[in-house]
């Protein structure tokens, strides 16, 4: 069911839903009904029409006359409109609509012409957004965890671009803290154990294959460090260290399909004083008090369980501090609408950031956390083996050596990241239905071979007999692809990427179905079988907008 409100602007005309809204809103102009909720959905069996609205029974009390009496009234003004075969009421008041066969043909026009950009609504008005995704701490590779969220925060930072946002993927560098400092304690301690000497590994230090290669890259260049202390080489270590991990993520990344348009660094947030800032500003706002010699910020004034410390007592900041700090500068950036992709073990840090934003005097809609739940992954059946490279998880590369980068792609966002996934990666492997990644690129390639095979140029579209298209197959195909749009719309407010993927696996099917059933290639009817191969036409453009925008190779065979 879809939710729409009057006065929202409707700039795609074409759009099934947004005709039968517009028809509504001239008959509820002037009846002081303008700012009503409209609630349309498409009905599951056709008989009941393209689409169906209870606006009778929401306006009753307004009108105050009974449902079906004003569905009749409606009705009388809805079937002027050129738009519709015909509007019928069912009981206790629904208003049934069906469109004319022109209305179809019109959809498909718009499809073949405007092709790779058939689906661009703008509902963005080019507002400034901000996507900040994996965001991992560069102390290794990334693992398959942070690749559900890579994937996700990739796909929604392309559909808000498709319809109309001014996007930017930013990747926030973890660089300055503890983690860093024991990154370098590991790979100093692995770089002596390759000098032959006996060394005493620390019991929290990153214990991975990688570190003996960090500390290889080093013993092989600087061979001069052997004989220092680590307090005199500690900053080269973290330097080197740190280079390596994040040349590490961009290469993990880069072969998942992913690019990052800004590397924000966390030491810049003290080297410029940012954090110091921050802190004053929102002292000054009387948002801080000092208690046990350290400073808290009053985060149970904005719904927090409790208050939170942002100076310790030994006046270095917390993490909290830099994290305010960073979001401070996003918005001083001009960006408008702030979205997090984070873990789910991050769920009790989002009040924390929101409070913080709410007192620096920004609203409380500016930031949206998305959380990602954790990937289990199977193979036979049993859990995926741990990586020997890293010694306690899956890499990014792993999964994309087992299954490659597509199949990776599609199945973390197939499902909905706020649930856990159970990944199998031999159904991943599967050419059957069973595996929407296989489902989706076959039936681009389907599409593409039966094309391929009829050896005729679609291009010229003022000839094509689109009326033609009269089997309920055939309409139902059209009145799919139409959803598109209503796809990426609702996945622009919602940031629900796997409707994506469901939206595809159905088009796919219908596709399957149809092609099984009628005879595309038609010996004896050149003008059915050119309105017909205009319908895989306009499948196959509609498919290959999806492919792109979730970032997977575009198969013209299989």
């Amino acid at each position: 069911m879809f939710i729409f409100n009057l006065n929202k602007n409707m700039e795609e005309k074409m759009q099934l839903k947004n005709i039968v809204l517009e028809a509504i809103g001239k008959i509820l102009k002037g009846k002081g009904m303008e700012n009503i909720q409209i609630e349309i959905e498409r009905p599951k069996n056709s008989k009941f029409g393209d689409y169906s609205t209870n606006i009778a029974m929401k306006s009753a009390k307004i009108l105050k006359k009974a449902p079906f009496k004003i569905a009749e009234e409606f009705k009388i003004e809805l079937e002027k409109e050129e738009c519709f075969k015909k509007v019928e009421i069912a009981s206790p008041g629904f208003i049934n609509f069906y469109f004319t066969d022109e209305i179809f043909e019109e959809i498909l026009k718009e499809i073949l012409n405007k092709k790779e950009d058939f689906g661009k609504i703008n509902i963005g008005n080019q507002e400034k957004v901000m996507v900040e995704y994996v965001s991992a701490n560069p102390t290794g590779h990334l693992h398959v965890g942070h690749g559900r969220g890579a994937v996700v925060g990739d796909v929604l930072s392309k559909v808000l671009s498709y319809v109309g946002y001014d996007v930017l993927k930013e990747y926030y560098l973890n660089d300055a803290g503890s983690q860093i400092d024991k990154l370098s304690k590991s790979v100093y301690l692995r770089y002596k154990e390759l000098l032959g000497e006996k060394i005493e590994f620390i019991s929290d230090g990153y214990k991975g294959e990688y570190i003996y290669e960090i500390a290889e890259g080093i013993k092989e260049k600087y061979n001069e460090e052997k004989n220092k202390k680590f307090l005199e080489v500690e900053e080269f270590f973290k330097e080197y260290s740190l280079n390596w991990c994040i040349d590490a993520i961009k290469s993990d990344l880069k072969k998942f399909g992913i690019e990052f348009d800004n590397w924000f660094s966390e030491k810049s947030l003290y080297s410029e004083k940012l954090v110091e800032k921050t802190v004053k500003e929102l002292e000054e706002k009387k948002f801080i008090y000092t208690k046990d010699g350290a400073k808290w910020f009053e985060t149970t004034k904005f719904g927090d369980d409790k208050d939170r410390v942002v100076i310790r007592a030994n006046q270095s900041p917390t993490y909290y501090a830099s994290d305010i700090a960073y979001h401070e500068n996003k918005l001083m950036r001009g960006y408008k609408k702030l979205i997090n992709v984070w873990g789910a073990d991050h769920h009790g840090y989002v009040k924390r950031v929101e409070s913080a934003i709410e007192a620096l005097g920004y609203g409380k809609d500016t930031l949206d956390v998305i959380l990602v739940q954790i990937v289990n992954l199977f193979k036979d059946g049993q859990p995926f083996v741990m990586s020997k490279r890293t010694g306690n998880f899956i890499t990014m590369e792993d999964l994309i050596s087992e299954i490659g980068r597509d199949a990776s792609r599609i199945f973390f966002i197939m499902r909905s990241s706020d649930s856990q996934f159970d990944f199998d990666l031999d159904v991943a492997k599967k050419e059957s239905s069973d595996n929407p990644a296989y489902y989706i690129q076959y039936a681009y390639a389907r599409s593409s071979s039966i094309l391929r095979k009829s050896k005729i140029n679609l291009d010229k579209l003022e000839d094509y007999k689109l009326n033609l298209l009269i089997e309920p197959e055939e309409i139902g195909l059209i009145k799919k692809m139409d959803e598109f749009k209503e796809v990426l719309e609702t996945i622009s407010q919602n940031y629900e990427v796997h409707r994506l993927i469901n939206y595809a696996t159905e088009l796919a099917a219908l596709l399957h179905s149809y092609y099984n059933k009628h005879k595309v290639l038609i010996d004896n009817n050149e003008e059915l079988m050119i309105a017909r191969l205009s319908l895989i036409e306009s499948i196959r453009i509609v498919l290959r907008n999806i492919l792109n925008i979730v970032g997977v190779n575009v198969l013209e065979k299989m």
